[in-house]
């Protein structure tokens, strides 16, 4: 038996150990390119956070490509038969099979590990505990993903529409129930905590990866045994057209039933305890906190959100629910997770001094309606569309006056389109736009689009316009592409019978007007230049040193000639995404603008990373920020 054993496992290292190593070294330069650009381009807390990305995503592939060698090769080229006319039983020539695949895996899975306590070996607390639950993890999560691939490569011709199908079938169980696929065991294993769990071991999500592991095993087994192996060896064989179509129909039949069924499931409301709740013609407002104060709250909302709904002929408006954190500014609002639950929740500190019920609504709006759309309204170029809704609603009482009658917004929309006026280039590329002059300015300057199709077009064709563009109902999948197709202008031509063209022309007319009514004040609004230099720390660190200064006066303090501002500032993620301003670090300068010298950040920044910065200055007239434009800049500093 032992002879019989080695003499296959030879067959295989020579079959496949060419492939093999090559696929080690391919992850292990992976695993070191992933390392060497998060920790470059951003500080992670643990050197095990890259690894675990790398076996998020490489373990599957590597088990994948390691089965489809042991299984889905040798049945497809028909090599198992030479096998099958030695003197040794079927069952000993697959478990051969399944042992020195999954020990391969394991290898390069134990060996990443151990690099990576390698390399942290001077920062990071190595505990016996935090190295059990390190191996247990990856190893049942490797376990998991290899008996699923040996499972599925023994099914031959039909494992990818297997895979195709389990994949749909997933994303419609967590969409339609409360049943999250990253709390099943194998993800779970690999979840947040896995690089920083030092005392808990995740007992129930490795008894989960282990049970699901032992029956895939057993059910490949018995793929493999059933009938002497002629069942896989059957379906091992090409795809004939006639089951090409049928599997073709199948798949595209249950894709189009989970879709529908995904969409029409009701998920359970959300809980808000102790909650006054107030329904206005369909909309419910929920407001958590003393009935006092919440419940004048909960009803200007809900009145509010039934208008809404009416203006943009919606269906049905997503349950509002607030919560009361008193550690909020007054006019910071915060949107709230909910997972496989029907709702719109909100954080806020509404009965803090400065709270402004109006700011709110308009903000309040803007969410709503893209959480109604999945988030696709936020999508240039119809994002400027978005951006002006909320201040448009807020004002719907002032339907007809010029941009000047709004002094703060109008004021807003000339500081951000400056005087060449607004362009298509601006519209199209809209996030760049806001980088520019900032959301609260890049506000005026879409509420006074808005504002201009309502002036010249009538109330009615903006209203039909605002409906095609944010009040559309969309499915939450592919089909939502299909369904939301067409441009702003296409839809700005079919709502009010208008060209961008005409558009552009009309909005260059309100903002010369409201320049020539606004002009003294606009004069006074501050305008900050930031001056930045990034210096080398060390070797690997960089310091960013910063000059500020304005190209028209600001306002002033009260104290001799002080001007007060701020260098807000973030270190970026690796990838680009839409800078969110509230994430923004703040450093608060207060200094006579005469005498104002060069600053320096409190915190280093690794060589090689990615930060925003910029110089902000509040400016009454506006309400809201100035700034001097949002500059994403890679570390690379110069010598001191």
């Amino acid at each position: 038996m032992i002879g019989i054993t080695l003499t296959l496992l030879r067959k295989e290292v020579r079959q496949h150990w060419l492939p093999f190593l090559a696929l080690a070294g391919l992850c292990l330069v992976a695993l070191g390119g992933i390392v060497a650009w998060l920790m470059r381009a951003s500080q992670v807390a643990s050197v095990f956070e890259p690894v675990r990305m790398f076996l998020m995503f490489g373990v599957p592939l590597a088990a994948a490509i390691l089965c489809g060698r042991l299984v889905v090769a040798e049945y497809q080229a028909k090599t198992q038969l030479f096998l099958e006319a030695l003197p040794v039983s079927r069952i000993h020539m697959v478990l051969v099979k399944f042992v020195f695949g999954l020990v391969a895996l394991l290898a390069m899975v134990l060996t990443t590990l151990a690099l990576a306590a390698l390399a942290g070996r001077r920062h990071e607390a190595m505990t016996g505990q935090f190295a059990v639950n390190l191996t247990a993890s990856a190893a049942a999560h490797a376990l998991f993903w290899f008996t699923f691939f040996f499972t599925t490569g023994l099914l031959g011709r039909y494992r990818w529409p297997l895979l195709i199908l389990l994949v749909c079938a997933a994303y419609a169980v967590s969409v339609g129930t409360a049943w999250d696929v990253s709390e099943f065991g194998p993800f779970k294993l690999l979840g947040d905590r896995f690089a920083f769990e030092r005392e808990a071991t995740p007992v129930r999500a490795l008894r989960e990866a282990l049970l699901a592991a032992g029956g895939l095993a057993a059910v490949g087994f018995a793929l493999a045994l059933v009938r002497e192996g002629n069942v896989s060896a059957l379906l091992a064989e090409r795809m004939s057209q006639r089951e090409k179509v049928f599997v073709s129909v199948v798949l595209l039949t249950t894709v189009a039933v989970l879709g529908t069924v995904s969409a029409k499931t009701k998920h359970e409301p959300y809980r808000l305890p102790d909650a006054v709740e107030v329904v206005v013609r369909g909309v419910v407002v929920k407001v958590a906190g003393p009935e006092a104060k919440a419940r004048p709250l909960a009803e200007f909302l809900a009145g509010e959100m039934a208008e809404l709904r009416e203006y943009l002929a919606l269906d049905a408006l997503p349950t509002v629910m607030i919560t009361r954190r008193s550690d909020l500014d007054a006019n910071k609002f915060e949107r709230g997770k909910i997972s496989n639950a029907e709702g719109f929740l909100v954080r806020l500190n509404y009965d803090a001094e400065g709270f402004d019920r109006g700011r709110f609504v308009a903000w309040l709006a803007g969410e709503v309606v893209n959480h109604r759309l999945h988030g696709r309204a936020g999508r240039e170029p119809r994002r400027w569309v978005l951006d002006g809704f909320g201040e448009f609603w807020r004002r719907r009482a002032k339907l007809g006056a010029p941009l000047a009658e709004d002094a703060d917004l109008a004021l807003r929309a000339l500081v951000g389109f400056g005087e060449s006026g607004v362009d298509a280039a601006a519209l199209a590329a809209w996030l760049t736009t806001r980088e520019r002059v900032g959301e609260g300015v890049a506000v005026g300057m879409a509420w006074s689009g808005l504002r201009t199709i309502e002036r010249a077009r009538g109330a009615e064709a903006c209203r039909d316009f605002l409906r095609n563009v944010l009040g559309r109902r969309l499915p939450q999948d592919v089909r939502a592409v299909w369904r939301d197709r067409g441009t702003v202008g296409a839809r700005l031509r079919r709502a009010a019978g208008w060209t961008e063209t005409e558009l552009l022309a009309a909005w260059n007319g309100e903002l010369k007007a409201a320049r020539a009514e606004l002009a003294a004040e606009l004069a006074k609004v501050p305008r900050p230049a930031l001056d930045l230099k990034l210096v080398a720390a060390t070797p690997e660190t960089v310091v960013v040193r910063y000059r500020v200064g304005f190209g028209f006066a600001p306002v002033v303090s009260a104290a001799a000639g002080e001007v007060e501002y701020r260098l807000r500032y973030l270190e970026l993620p690796p990838l680009n995404e839409a800078l969110e301003e509230d994430l923004l670090k703040d450093e608060l300068h207060r200094e006579v603008l005469e005498q104002a010298g060069e600053h320096e950040l409190p915190a280093t920044f690794p060589r090689g990373g990615r930060l925003v910065a910029g110089a902000a200055v509040f400016a009454p007239a506006l309400g809201c920020d100035v700034i001097s434009g949002w500059r994403r800049v890679t570390v690379e500093g110069v010598a001191r």
